[in-house]
């Protein structure tokens, strides 16, 4: 499992996990992500955590392994529901 942070900068807080029992898992965190850096970066993620770095269509199509994105904040909007759902 792949979590990717991609703009920590703008979650309250520090961001921690817990440390999880699993063989193969992986989770990285960046204070911020331009737009091009972001399909860069998530590729390879299952979970994907943003507060307000829009994850549009381009980014959940190339993250082919991608089983959850998370809103940090407290709306959806930066977030493609439509390519999110298919």
């Amino acid at each position: 499992m792949h979590i990717v942070v991609v703009d920590a900068q703008n979650i309250a807080g520090d961001v921690d996990f817990p440390m999880l029992e699993l063989d193969k898992f992986g989770w990285e965190q960046f204070c911020g992500l331009d737009s091009d850096e972001v399909s860069q970066r998530c590729w390879r993620a299952d979970i994907i955590i943003s507060a307000t770095t829009p994850i549009d269509k381009k980014v959940i199509d190339e993250a082919f392994k991608l089983k959850l994105i998370v809103s940090a904040s407290d709306s959806f909007e930066g977030i493609d529901i439509e390519a999110a759902s298919a």
